[in-house]
Parts: structure tokens; sequence; C-alpha cells
């Protein structure tokens, strides 16, 4: 049993960077500028390209994905572009609530 347990987990390592890899990917894939979908299209150029250096998507696509990977290793989900947050925190708000939903599904 113990066995088995420890060949899943190591299962786990592959497919969770298989995921996370296809999401960058999907992200960076999809057609639009981010910064210019954040700020509106009447915004200038200028501050376009600020926000564009804030979020690191004027760096190279493979120094975006090693700051992705490393961020997500160290615990750090970012920022939410929308309520400015840490994103940690508002998953743990949620948390408790998913929990209970999970605990109640599987009674």
């Amino acid at each position: 049993m113990l066995r088995y347990l420890l060949t899943r987990m190591f299962r786990i390592v592959p497919t969770l960077l298989l995921a996370v890899t296809l999401i960058f990917a999907a992200a960076r894939v999809l057609p639009g500028d981010p910064a210019e979908a954040l700020l509106g299209r009447n915004i200038s150029q200028q501050a376009i390209e600020t926000l564009r250096h804030q979020l690191g998507l004027n760096e190279p696509l493979w120094k975006q994905y090693l700051d992705y990977m490393g961020n997500l290793l160290r615990g750090n989900l970012g920022r939410s572009l929308v309520l400015g947050s840490p994103i940690i925190e508002l998953l743990g708000q949620v948390l408790p609530f998913t929990a209970i939903i999970v605990l109640g599904g599987i009674a």
C-alpha cells in the first residue's frame, strides 16, 4: 500500500508540471494584449508600456516562464489585478467554504 501511495505521489509532479506549463502557454497564446485589456483601449501607449513592464510582459518568453515557475515554487501567486490583494490571501478566504463543500460531497 505504501509503495502504491509513493508511486502516485511521484506521478503528481510531472502532471502538475505539464498542467502549469499548459496554463502558462495558453495565457500567452491567447490573442490580445493583457495590459491593454486591463487598462482599456482609450489609454496612452506610455501607460500600457509601464504596465507591461510592471507585469514582466516585455521580457522574453523563456524568462517569463522561469519567473512564473520560480514564483509558484516559492508560493508567490502574485496579486489580483482586479482587487490588488495577494492571491494567496484570497484563496485563504474561500478555502474553508470549499473544504465544507468537498467534505459534504465525500460524505
